[in-house]
C-alpha cells in the first residue's frame, strides 16, 4: 500500500480509505496479493492450481485429474494434497472459498504450534475476535504477519442481502462435510467440542467469503485491503486482477482528505440510478449517495470526450463479444488508452463517455488471466 492513504473509521462508512496528500490520476496505490485464492472457471485456461501463474508446461497431479502446477513447489501445496480427487458439492465455488479459508486458518496456527494444541488456540483466537465489540471500530497497524491478516479477515463485513439464509447454511453445510473427509483435520477436530466449534466456523466463513469475494470469469479471491474501499458508481480507483494479485489504481484525481472508492461491478456503471440504488440495497444494505446517484440530471454527455479521436478508437472497442481477452498485448494497449482518456479529462464531471471507459477497463482486467 503507497504511504499516500490512511484507514480511518467512523459509523457511515465504516473502515476506510482516505487520502493524505493529492493523488493523481493513473497512480497504483495499492498492489494486494489476495488472502485466499480460488479458480472458478479451469476449463481451457493454462493456470497453476497453486499461484495462478500463466504456463504452457504443467506438471500434473499423479493422483487426480484436476490438478496442474507449474513447479514441484507448487505441486507440494498442502491444500491440494488434502482435497486431492474430491472436488466440492456441485463445483460451488462458494464452498470452495469457505474451504480455503478455513483450511489456510489452521495452517496459519499448525505453522506456530506443531502439537495437537494448535486448535485450541485457533478457537480461543476467533472467539476473543468475534465477542470484542470494537471488532468492526479496530484500525490494525499492521497486516504483515498472517495472524494480523485472519483477525482483520474475521472482521470483514457481513451483509448478506436478498439471500436466503438457508441457503448459505446449505453451503457451509457441504464445506463441513468436505473438510470431515480430510484425514488430517478429522484428527484434529475429533472431540465434540472441537467438531461443533469446526461446524460453527464453516458457518461464520461461509458468510464472511459470500460477503467479501472477488471474482472474475477465471478466478477470485479476498483481498483484505482492497474490502475496505467502499462504493462509487463513480469511482476514483479502479481494480485490475493479475495471477493472485489485485492492483488498485486512480482513474481520478484525489484531493488530500478525500475518501477512495471503487466499483462494486460492471453493473453499476452503464446501469440507471433506479437499477442501481436497488442492486446495492439488496446485495449490500445502503443507498449509494456518489455524484452520479446525487445528480439528479445524469446520465450526462460530454461532446468534448466524444469529439477526441481516442476516445472514438476506444468506443470501436467497446464490444466485449469482440475483445480476444487471449490477446494479452492488445488488452494491454486498450487498458492503457482508457487510462489516457481518464488522465485527459481528470477534471471534468463524471460522464456516460467515462462510465464507458471505467468499465472497460475494469472487464479487461480479466486479461492477464488468459
Amino acid at each position: 500500500m503507497a504511504n499516500v492513504l490512511e484507514m480511518k473509521y467512523n459509523e457511515k462508512f465504516g473502515r476506510h480509505f482516505v487520502a493524505k496528500q493529492d493523488i493523481d490520476v493513473g497512480k497504483v496505490i495499492v498492489v494486494e496479493e489476495a488472502f485466499i485464492t480460488m479458480i472458478v472457471m479451469h476449463a481451457g485456461l493454462n493456470i497453476c492450481d497453486t499461484c495462478f501463474k500463466h504456463m504452457t508446461n504443467f506438471i500434473a497431479c499423479q493422483n487426480c485429474t484436476f490438478g496442474l502446477f507449474c513447479d514441484e513447489i507448487c505441486a507440494q501445496n498442502d491444500l491440494h494434497k488434502m482435497r486431492c480427487g474430491r472436488s466440492s458439492k456441485d463445483d460451488n465455488p462458494l464452498v470452495e472459498y469457505a474451504i480455503r479459508s478455513i483450511v489456510c486458518a489452521l495452517d496459519i496456527f499448525a505453522a506456530d504450534d506443531d502439537s495437537a494444541c494448535y486448535v485450541d488456540t485457533l478457537m480461543s483466537f476467533v472467539e476473543n475476535v468475534i465477542q470484542d465489540p470494537k471488532k468492526m471500530a479496530n484500525v490494525p497497524h499492521s497486516i504483515v504477519d498472517n495472524k494480523s491478516k485472519y483477525r482483520l479477515f474475521l472482521t470483514l463485513n457481513l451483509w448478506l442481502g436478498s439471500l436466503k439464509e438457508d441457503e448459505l447454511m446449505a453451503r457451509a453445510h457441504d464445506a463441513f462435510e468436505i473438510l470431515l473427509k480430510m484425514p488430517q483435520i478429522k484428527a484434529a477436530f475429533s472431540s465434540h467440542k472441537k467438531s461443533r466449534f469446526l461446524m460453527h466456523l464453516c458457518v461464520f466463513h461461509t458468510y464472511l467469503v459470500f460477503c467479501n469475494s472477488f471474482q472474475n470469469q477465471a478466478n477470485g479471491g479476498i483481498f483484505l485491503l482492497r474490502n475496505h474501499f467502499n462504493h462509487s458508481c463513480a469511482p476514483n480507483v479502479l481494480c485490475s486482477n493479475y495471477e493472485n494479485k489485485s492492483t488498485c489504481i486512480t482513474s481520478r484525481h484525489v484531493k488530500k482528505g478525500d475518501q477512495l472508492f471503487i466499483s462494486y461491478g460492471s453493473g453499476y456503471f452503464n446501469h440507471s440510478r433506479a437499477e442501481r440504488q436497488k442492486g446495492l440495497s439488496n446485495d449490500f444494505g445502503f443507498q449509494c449517495e456518489c455524484e452520479k446517484c446525487k445528480n439528479k440530471s445524469y446520465p450526462i454527455s460530454s461532446d468534448v470526450i466524444k469529439s477526441d479521436a481516442e476516445y472514438q478508437y476506444l468506443a470501436k472497442e467497446l464490444d466485449m463479444k469482440k475483445v480476444k481477452f487471449s490477446d494479452g498485448s492488445k488488452c494491454a494497449i486498450l487498458k492503457q488508452k482508457c487510462l489516457e482518456i481518464l488522465i485527459k479529462y481528470r477534471d471534468q464531471p463524471w460522464t456516460i463517455e467515462k462510465d464507458l471507459v471505467a468499465d472497460f477497463y475494469q472487464q479487461l482486467s480479466v486479461e492477464t488471466i488468459h
